[in-house]
């Protein structure tokens, strides 16, 4: 159970490349100039993410296997947001490992891009990186993000004030803002 200290946590997600991390910075950014204590804990897909946890991924990682890999990480998430509860922090978590996350109370953004967009920002990322995303199949995950309700959905097709401006506007409008993600 959730303590109630802390602000509810935030989650933040989108197709690689959708500015999932620039949000959620420019969130913690604005939040902590508001005088709120915020964390971002990222989380990724990528080899790296899923080696640390002892699990060998087959290819880019994305097909078939999304929920699978979502509830390796699920107790490090649980914990997280619980620590955040009890020291009374925001806990902003982003990243594709973070479906199907959502304790409750909590701020579900899920970002929406053109395609041609979102492949212009994944080739500007780390070589190998931009590699694995530019063939990796993101067909599985992107219809668990359609089939997502009763979140906060954003156009990020714009520039990163923006959207940051936009999901505070969001959460400032938000009375009961939980999401079954």
């Amino acid at each position: 159970m959730r303590a109630s200290l802390g602000p509810p946590p935030l989650i933040v997600l989108g197709l690689p490349g959708s500015g999932k991390t620039r949000l959620a910075v420019g969130l913690a950014f604005a939040l902590q100039q508001a005088g709120e204590a915020a964390f971002v804990l990222h989380t990724d897909l990528l080899k790296v993410t899923l080696r640390a946890l002892g699990c060998g991924p087959r290819g880019p990682g994305y097909a078939g296997e999304i929920h699978h890999k979502a509830a390796l990480i699920r107790p490090a998430l649980e914990a997280q947001a619980e620590k955040a509860a009890s020291e009374g922090y925001r806990l902003i978590v982003e990243g594709t490992l973070a479906l199907g996350f959502a304790p409750p109370g909590s701020h579900v953004f899920v970002l929406e891009v053109a395609e041609a967009i979102r492949r212009q920002r994944v080739a500007t990322k780390y070589p190998s990186a931009a590699k694995a995303l530019a063939s990796a199949d993101l067909s599985a995950y992107a219809e668990a993000l359609a089939q997502l309700q009763g979140c906060f959905r954003l156009d990020a097709n714009v520039a990163a004030e923006s959207l940051v401006t936009t999901g505070l506007s969001r959460l400032r409008d938000a009375k009961e803002g939980a999401c079954a993600a």
